[in-house]
């Protein structure tokens, strides 16, 4: 739910299409760490970036875990963290459930405003919290940033009369805040995350969206970020140019700008396929005695491919000779089969990997992986069918940039020390997922000779079991945060982009890969 002025603002987001979140550890999800540059599926903002396309990227956050607003006000005021000096063109604010925690009449008591000075108790908090984000709000208008408030939605710890009290009168100043000033703009998950008949004195969020008592798991954020997502797409523009592979010619040999090869999967077979893959088949039904296989289902069937079927013996396989849609059958030991069969229509459940990337799963996982023309023209896409057995199973995609040991140790010829990387892949749910946990694109750099790996990467989302993962079919653009190769410390350093699905419990998702790459950038964020 959007507050304040649906229809399209008279300016939209200035001067860049980045947002930079500050406020409590909701927004935390977001952050840059040494070891781990992370875009969490625990974030709604994330969850609206994947699902409007990549239109904006989110820049630095100033979310500190337990700050109170004036705490947050404070650094702004005093330059320790301000996000007018990041040049966002928005800033999103997520704040005041703090405040209202570290206020009752039964202690802690009060707080000290480190802004104003002021003696904070449970009567004057709401009024303060209000105060505090209206002049966090208006610095950044100040700054001629457009400002997205997320109404505060509490947590189980706001469970008594004086708390929900007080949490009930911030919402409704944060409200009117927005329907009155040009500019601001209040978003509500309120009704989305927590559960509207469970007490009348406290505040009990959803169960199945919060993995603790305050913050949303992956589907608490999915749900919260795609309503987010509307009111964000009034706000900004589709104007920054693509960062997906958009045409064949952008392969790894031509230049340095896109380093993974094959990244539209236009080559369809060729990789490697793991463990747990299933065996290629496909069904036929014998209609005349030669040995030719006749598919009429539009689509090309790789050398290998099991063929079974009524009337087929067993153990009967593709082999390469044939036409187009016509091909010889043989056995297992290549003799020739003296049956002629038709496909019509049917689905290739076949082990398919694209030229140059691996297909695997971990636990006791499995997976069907198929490639199908794509849709717009754009090469193949890859399509996995996996299977869960428990908790924190996974079905991946990924492609390897392999160093070597040479001098010492070299990066692969793609890159350079110094280079500014970013994965990039379209992904699509293409039915009802069961307890998955989260659906991935993640890019891990290591310098080599057992150094620390750095991994960046979009939607992820720990695999326990309180971690319920998106419930319904749905469209992804993916994009890490990028990050520099440092120099190589030891021997065979490398790079490796990777699309992963793991569960939260036994299951299943179907997914497809449209395309996936490593963008070599000129710039980070």
């Amino acid at each position: 739910m959007e507050i304040g002025f649906p229809t399209t603002p008279a300016s939209a987001v200035r001067p860049r299409d980045v947002i930079s979140a500050t406020g409590d550890s909701r927004v935390d999800a977001i952050y840059v760490d040494p070891a781990k540059l992370t875009y969490g599926a625990r974030s709604p903002l994330v969850v609206a970036k994947a699902l409007l396309g990549q239109r904006f990227v989110v820049g630095p956050t100033f979310g500190v875990s337990g700050e109170r607003t004036d705490q947050i006000l404070k650094r702004m005021i005093d330059g320790t963290g301000d996000p007018r000096k990041t040049n966002a063109g928005l800033l999103y604010v997520q704040a005041g459930v703090n405040d209202i925690a570290q206020t009752s009449s039964t202690g802690p008591a009060t707080f000290t405003d480190v802004v104003s000075g002021a003696t904070i108790t449970i009567a004057t908090v709401a009024d303060n919290a209000a105060k505090n984000i209206r002049a966090i709000a208006q610095l950044a208008l100040d700054a001629g940033m457009t400002v997205v408030i997320e109404n505060e939605v509490g947590a189980n710890g706001i469970n008594s009369v004086e708390k929900t009290t007080a949490l009930m009168d911030l919402r409704q100043m944060l409200t009117e805040f927005g329907e009155t000033t040009p500019n601001v703009y209040v978003h509500d998950a309120f009704a989305i995350i927590t559960n509207p008949t469970a007490s009348a004195t406290g505040i009990t969020l959803r169960p199945t969206l919060v993995y603790d008592v305050t913050h949303p798991n992956a589907l608490g954020a999915y749900l919260w970020g795609k309503s987010l997502a509307t009111l964000l797409d009034r706000l900004i523009p589709p104007a920054r140019g693509s960062i997906m592979i958009q045409n064949i010619a952008e392969a790894s040999g031509n230049g340095r700008r896109q380093l993974l090869t094959n990244p539209l999967f236009a080559t369809a077979s060729g990789g490697t396929a793991g463990t747990g893959f299933s065996t290629a088949t496909l069904t036929a039904n014998i209609t005349s005695g030669s040995s030719s296989l006749v598919v009429t289902a539009g689509r090309t069937v790789p050398s290998g491919t099991q063929v079974t079927g009524a009337g087929i013996p067993a153990n009967t396989f593709i082999n390469t000779t044939g036409t187009a849609g016509t091909y010889a059958m043989v056995t297992a030991t290549g003799s020739a089969v003296n049956a002629t069969a038709t496909a019509t229509g049917v689905a290739v459940n076949a082990t398919i990997v694209p030229s140059g990337y691996v297909g695997a799963v971990g636990g006791g996982a499995t997976a069907i992986i198929d490639s199908v023309p794509s849709a717009n023209g754009l090469g193949n896409d890859i399509t996995i069918a996996a299977t869960f057995a428990g908790n924190g199973d996974v079905a991946r995609l990924r492609q390897d940039l392999n160093g070597s040991s040479a001098n010492g140790g070299t990066y692969n010829a793609a890159l350079r020390v110094g280079d500014i990387v970013q994965a990039v892949a379209m992904v699509d749910i293409t039915s009802t997922p069961v307890n998955l946990a989260a659906l991935y694109l993640s890019l891990v750099q290591n310098s080599g000779g057992g150094a620390t790996s750095m991994s960046s990467f979009d939607m992820f989302s720990a695999n326990a079991s309180v971690d319920y993962g998106i419930t319904e079919p749905c469209s992804l653009m993916l994009a890490t945060r990028p990050f520099p190769l440092p120099a190589i410390t030891g021997t065979f350093p490398y790079l490796t982009a990777e699309v992963r699905a793991v569960a939260r419990a036994a299951g299943s998702c179907n997914f497809t890969i449209r395309q996936m790459g490593i963008r070599r950038r000129g710039t980070s964020y």
